[in-house]
């Protein structure tokens, strides 16, 4: 019988391997293939010893699966640890899409801003654009 789930020896990305992620990430901003085998590398090349080497379409699923999250949000703009790398992927993802020319999220988290506020940041964009 075939045995389902998970291979043997898999394991999920820690918190730190999650930040490693995100800080590496913002560094080359990848927009294809090869800047995202540039970010395996560099990837392996910097994690901890008792991590398992991750290959860069590992990386990157990882990376869009925390950009699909919902924004994270905290008590006087404190996000909890476990969900800083849900927002740091969201900026290096902004950060992406404005060097790939084709930006298609709001630019910044909200802190609390009013609507007046969120349509001149929108307004700016598109004067930039």
């Amino acid at each position: 019988m075939c045995r389902r789930g998970r291979r043997a020896g898999y394991h999920n990305y820690g918190l730190d391997e999650q930040m490693l992620l995100c800080s590496v990430a913002d560094k080359y901003k990848p927009i294809g293939r090869n800047m995202w085998e540039d970010v395996a590398t560099e990837y392996n090349r910097r994690r901890a010893r008792s991590w398992l080497e991750r290959d860069y379409d590992s990386l990157r699923r990882k990376f869009r699966s925390l950009y699909g999250k919902a924004k994270p949000t905290g008590i006087n703009g404190e996000i909890p640890v476990k969900l800083r790398p849900i927002a740091l992927v969201q900026e290096a993802e902004r950060a992406i899409e404005l060097k790939g020319g084709a930006p298609t999220s709001h630019d910044g988290l909200d802190r609390g801003q009013g609507d007046a506020d969120l349509l001149r940041d929108v307004a700016e964009a598109e004067d930039v654009a």
